[in-house]
């Protein structure tokens, strides 16, 4: 076993685990439900017994269960979500981790939290909720639209740089179809934790049931610790917040993040999902916040990736798998709803070779290929659109470049040119994902990856997560949603408080 989510497991003898729940998810109460899950290597067994038991009652006896298929191993999580993102779960789920092979390897995305019953299969065209969710105060702070420069930096309105200080907020693209954290927190208390953080910008990832389910949030929303939100749909909910961020002066960035709201899909179709809708849920949500003032960009897909030579890659000609088209298409029809946005196209992850180096790539997070099949200008113009890769460390996912011998972490900035710093001066590049635990080796990649993107006067970013129930990643809160993980945060911030950069990784 080399990582779990959502409980602490414990080996008990031979090969049985006991599992308890973490203090965010315990007790359960009547009717509520959270997910457990853990990520191993080896050869999985013919079947698997499982039991459970009240805390202090006796156990009932083992009954046969199907043994789970072992995890693929090629991490964003929450979120992630985790590459392997993200992880980035019933908070999201996290993604296969990538294998420390020599080849490259995708991104999981972030663990869940707790989850009630699956989310309603997608349906044709989601139905509005009431306008009065979307009233926000006209405060005049945001100078939007932004637009990209031609040295790839953003602006605002004025002309001037923008610094976009962001953070993922996960939920809306689980079973729960609500931001996590508010079984136990007040939406307005957590914005404004992260406003005193000195966060200015949250992406907030949703899935297609978020925009059509008629009914409410149960379970991962407790409603005594959050009034305001009893009776609304997930939509509703999702304005609420949104229109609470523009209050704070946040800019938002809405990601189309699961399909299914259960796994994070190679291409944006799945069996039951086509790119028609995929497209028209976009535009949906184009409209629906066309005249809000705080959201600037849609990100239209999370983390393109393809498994076994097949799924998402860049430049093949076929847009049932090159991603590049598909994303041009979604881009345009995006515009054409509303001008005013900035669009973010992910990468891939392994390209099958096509214009991209070997060093192991995340999912999402191989932008390289653009280099040789640039996006199509009159679809997604150049000062609309953002390249958003995902990348992650060792807490997510073991790469070569992570093993003894490599020089790690001295080895990484050459390799963080190639994947990324080359298209800074041309492109607006903006990670939508990256993080980690912040122990042992991942906290010596993120110091180094600080370090690196404070020499590239990086402004721009989203670190995965504010949530703390992303199983590789953890996130900026600890697991009483509550305390802030000191250390993480402060590397973190380096990033805006004006410290000075390390010169030595700068050459």
């Amino acid at each position: 076993m080399n990582g779990s989510w959502n409980g602490t497991f414990k080996l008990e003898s031979g090969a049985t685990f006991a599992v308890t729940g973490t203090s965010w998810n315990s007790p359960v109460a009547p009717g509520q439900s959270f997910e457990v899950g853990f990520c191993g290597t080896g050869t999985a067994p013919n079947s698997a017994s499982f039991r459970i038991s009240e805390a202090g009652a006796p156990a009932p006896a083992p009954a046969p269960a199907p043994a789970p298929a072992p995890a693929p191993a090629p991490a964003p999580a929450p979120a992630p979500a985790p590459a392997p993102a993200p992880a980035p779960a019933p908070a999201p789920a996290p993604a296969p981790a990538p294998a420390p092979a020599p080849a490259p390897a995708p991104a999981p995305a972030p663990a869940p939290a707790p989850a009630p019953a699956p989310a309603p299969a997608p349906a044709p065209a989601p139905a509005p909720a009431p306008s009065s969710d979307l009233s926000v105060p006209a405060t005049g702070q945001f100078k939007l639209p932004f637009s990209v420069a031609t040295d790839g930096r953003i602006l605002d309105s004025q002309g001037v740089a923008v610094s976009i200080r962001g953070v993922n907020w996960f939920g809306f693209e689980t079973p729960d179809l609500v931001a996590h954290g508010l079984w136990q927190r007040n939406y307005k208390d957590m914005i404004g934790q992260m406003k005193d953080l000195g966060f200015n910008a949250v992406r907030l990832p949703f899935c297609p049931a978020t925009l059509r389910s008629t009914g409410r949030p149960s379970g991962a929303l407790n409603t005594s610790v959050n009034p305001d939100l009893a009776n609304k749909t997930p939509l509703q909910v999702l304005d609420r917040i949104v229109a609470e961020f523009a209050t704070r002066g946040f800019y938002v960035l809405l990601d189309h993040h699961r399909p299914d709201c259960n796994a994070i899909s190679t291409t944006p179709q799945i069996p039951g999902y086509t790119l028609d809708q995929w497209v028209a849920d976009l535009q949906f949500v184009a409209d629906r916040y066309r005249n809000v003032p705080n959201v600037f960009a849609i990100d239209l897909k999370n983390e393109p990736h393809s498994t076994g030579g097949s799924g998402a890659f860049w430049g093949t000609g076929d847009i049932n798998n090159d991603w590049k088209l598909a994303a041009e298409r979604a881009g345009s029809a995006v515009l054409a709803t509303n001008a005013k946005l900035l669009v973010f196209v992910e990468g891939v992850s392994d390209n099958g070779g096509r214009c991209e180096n070997p060093d192991a790539h995340w999912w999402g997070g191989n932008i390289e290929p653009s280099a040789c099949y640039p996006i199509d200008e009159t679809k997604i113009p150049r000062n609309r659109l953002v390249l958003s890769p995902h990348i992650y460390g060792p807490s997510v996912s073991g790469q070569p470049y992570f093993g003894d011998g490599t020089g790690f972490p001295n080895n990484m900035p050459a390799i963080w040119q190639n994947q990324l710093g080359r298209f800074m001066g041309k492109n607006a590049v903006v990670l939508g994902e990256f993080g980690g635990r912040f122990t042992d080796k991942d906290r010596q990649w993120q110091v180094k990856f600080v370090d690196w993107l404070k020499c590239k006067g990086v402004r721009n970013f989203f670190y995965w997560s504010w949530n703390p129930n992303s199983g590789d990643t953890g996130g900026i809160l600890q697991d009483d949603w509550q305390s802030v993980s000191q250390d993480k945060y402060n590397n973190l911030k380096r990033l805006w408080d004006g410290s000075a950069v390390d010169t030595n990784v700068c050459r």
